[in-house]
């Protein structure tokens, strides 16, 4: 108790803290105010995942990504000492993505802390069983033969991994020939591959909720990391590290779940910290130093230690915060309807420009094209070349502070539900893997790229045809059951 305790006022102490320096920064309009609001903030989030981290794995790989893709590039590059660590922005606009930062992981833990409490995601009764709480209903394990499912999924994996491998070889050996940047504008993969790619990552999620023995997961984890590792070589760094983290928190709740290894959480928690600690060390660098060799530059210092290298990794990978930064310069300037649902809005109008292209940028509710045309628009019309999104800036620009407020608040409660496998069917955990693995770059993305993944044609495919395979049929009810049960009306 008194751990909890402890735990409990310092996470306060710092909220707090937190909470006031970002008051003074919009009272005197002080940006040195807002880096100190998120190194606060980072600090007191640090402490709030020391304490039963277990129960909140979901919520701490997400804060790594966030600070990966947009709270790093903003606090690290002044204590690297950058002349100009605000990129260009003004004190307005950097206040204002500081804003938007701390409001979002703020309303992500409130959300959370909401939803583990008082909301049941997709539950409607509850049973008690071998494995504790579990929903009932039609997505219920009772309704599918997990066996089969975990047959279908792996040799749908298999078959389309052979595909996918394939065809980045095929992109790699261009790459060799030309350019990283010729792949842009210069490359087009196959449609059989690209629907290869979405099936394969989806039976791989399905595969993995179906809790299948060691050696199983062992040929998983091989299998799945060979794209990945093609991707790295042809030069993204992105499907890479999301690789690496979802199978880090995969196994790290696997471990507890389907084994019942007995670790204490602080044990586990330990481990987890001495693996990113490791990752840290020798990873980081690497990816920075390959990141110059990719783009062909040849302004790389090898005389920068590896504390170095991790700050200016993660100012370089972290200047997503900026995009918000320019949600705030041209705000109500931009084209769109709206870029937080863009994906859906151009379905339903039918706006299929290109990326790359004028129409592509001015005529769609794409944020990240009509802000790489704005920024770069050399790179955007030649090259084919982007700045990426954020979901944070996309949100601030289309609702303002209310759409951060709320939109945050439902990803903490989504994110939340992710780590109850417990009480989750092996479908529900599917879907969740399949939003969560996504959710990990939305950072550095849309809002609606998980749901757009997750409800692509291809993914909707695979489940129809795994789950529906192993459907159980009802059995007939007899004479004798029938009268039993209406016996009162006779």
């Amino acid at each position: 108790m008194k751990t909890k305790e402890m735990y409990m006022y310092t996470e306060l102490m710092g909220f707090g803290m937190s909470t006031a320096a970002f008051c003074l920064s919009n009272f005197f309009r002080e940006p040195l105010w807002s880096v100190v609001c998120l190194v606060v903030l980072c600090v007191a989030l640090v402490f709030h995942f020391s304490y039963e981290f277990s129960k909140k794995t979901g919520l701490a790989f997400y804060f790594i990504c966030m600070f990966t893709f947009s709270i790093g590039g903003a606090i690290l590059p002044i204590l690297n000492g950058d002349k100009n660590w605000m990129s260009n922005l003004t004190d307005r606009e950097y206040i204002v993505a500081c804003n938007c930062m701390f409001l979002s992981c703020i309303f992500i833990l409130l959300g959370s802390i909401f939803c583990e409490k008082y909301i049941f995601v997709f539950r409607r009764v509850e049973k008690y069983g071998n494995r504790g709480k579990q929903s009932v209903g039609r997505l219920s394990d009772d309704h599918f033969n997990i066996a089969r499912v975990q047959r279908l999924a792996f040799g749908v994996f298999i078959i389309t991994t052979a595909i996918v491998l394939i065809g980045e070889m095929d992109k790699l050996q261009f790459i060799r020939t030309n350019s990283y940047l010729a792949s842009y504008t210069e490359y087009s993969t196959s449609s059989i591959v690209a629907r290869a790619k979405i099936i394969n990552l989806t039976s791989w999620f399905i595969g993995l909720a179906a809790r299948p023995d060691k050696k199983r997961v062992l040929i998983y984890s091989l299998l799945g990391i060979l794209n990945p590792i093609l991707i790295l070589a042809g030069g993204s760094r992105t499907a890479f590290a999301s690789f690496i983290l979802f199978v880090v928190f995969y196994l790290y709740n696997y471990s507890g779940i389907k084994f019942k290894e007995v670790h204490s959480s602080k044990k586990r928690s330990l481990y987890i910290f001495l693996a990113a600690v490791l990752c840290l060390i020798i990873v980081i660098p690497f990816l920075y130093t390959y990141g110059y060799a990719r783009d062909g530059r040849t302004d790389y210092n090898q005389n920068d230690s590896i504390f170095q290298n991790i700050i200016q990794f993660f100012s370089s990978q972290g200047n997503s915060y900026t995009l918000i930064g320019y949600a705030e310069r041209y705000k109500d300037q931009l084209p769109g309807i709206c870029y937080s649902f863009g994906e859906i809005i151009d379905k339903i109008l039918g706006n299929t420009y290109a990326y790359g292209t004028v129409n592509g940028a001015l005529k769609t509710n794409r944020f990240g094209a009509i802000m790489t045309y704005i920024l770069y628009q050399w790179n955007y019309l030649n090259l084919g070349t982007g700045v990426g999104s954020s979901y944070i800036a996309e949100l601030y620009y289309d609702f303002n502070y209310m759409g951060i407020i709320l939109g945050n608040f439902f990803i903490g409660g989504l994110l939340q539900k992710l780590v109850n496998w417990k009480r989750n069917s092996v479908i529900k955990q599917s879907i969740f893997f399949v939003l969560f693995y996504h959710m990990l770059a939305m950072p550095r993305t849309s809002l609606m790229e998980p749901f757009v993944q997750l409800f692509s044609l291809s993914s909707i495919v695979t489940f129809l045809f795994i789950f529906g395979a192993s459907y159980k049929k009802k059995k007939l009810i007899t004479n004798d059951f029938y009268l039993r049960k209406n016996a009162n009306t006779y």
